[in-house]
């Protein structure tokens, strides 16, 4: 088929600006500088709601803690009635002392015997949290100085248990053995005695122990010309008996 092209004008493909005459504008231009801006019609954006902060874990896992040592005390003060609360020390104590019969277990880690002091709770029907690590410190600080029952319930020896209370937790059974030697009126504990309640071997700890002692100004040592020692006790003055050191 024959096709006819006409004429043919090309432009560029930018369009850019193109000046245009000035033309006066009708108003005066001080009026149109000065007139007011129109104000366009503003709409209010919907703000959203704040995001809830991320949950605390620290936080949840304390109360969740809390909740089950309430929970825990609760259940055993329903199970254990008051009056029966002597007896259940009895008992613990007892189980101690079993426990300190062993030669073995005197040199034992705390942390150890705490578990094993847990299992024959559990043996005697004293439910799985008899004491928690801090009572059974005390409990087994006060079985290791050998006080007697009679004597546990009398004011000097609880004097020396709140004496022994501000005292670290491996020196209070040590501080409570040579507080029952001296309200007693006993002879004055050899190192190797000392050595052992502390749950050791070594004499020379066991003096350094006692040395500590005097340092802190709880105990007054002093010799009796014979070669034997003589423990005071600061503040209630209970002294023992003349001791050998290495008897």
């Amino acid at each position: 088929m024959p096709v006819r092209i006409g004429t043919v004008e090309t432009e560029s493909r930018s369009a850019g600006p193109v000046l245009t005459p000035f033309e006066p504008a009708s108003a005066p231009v001080h009026d149109l500088i000065l007139a007011p801006v129109p104000q366009a019609e503003t709409f209010a954006r919907p703000r959203k709601p704040p995001a809830a902060p991320p949950p605390d874990l620290l936080s949840q896992l304390a109360a969740h803690g809390e909740a089950q040592a309430t929970a825990l005390q609760d259940e055993q003060q329903q199970e254990e009635p008051p009056e029966d609360q002597a007896e259940r020390e009895a008992r613990m104590n007892a189980i101690l002392r079993d426990m300190l019969a062993d030669d073995e277990t005197s040199f034992r880690a705390p942390a150890v015997l705490y578990q094993d002091f847990l299992v024959r709770c559990r043996i005697a029907g004293l439910g799985r949290n008899a004491l928690d690590l801090k009572a059974f410190n005390r409990a087994l600080a006060t079985a290791r100085s050998g006080v007697s029952e009679d004597m546990s319930s009398t004011p000097d020896w609880q004097q020396a248990e709140a004496l022994a209370n501000a005292l670290p937790e491996d020196l209070q059974s040590v501080f409570l053995f040579l507080a029952r030697a001296a309200i007693g009126r006993l002879p004055c504990p050899s190192d190797a005695e000392i050595a052992r309640v502390y749950g050791t071997v070594s004499q020379g700890r066991a003096r350094r122990l006692v040395e500590w002692l005097e340092d802190r100004n709880i105990i007054v040592l002093r010799a009796d010309g014979m070669g034997r020692r003589v423990i005071t006790v600061i503040g209630p003055g209970w002294e023992t008996l003349p001791g050998v050191p290495q008897g």
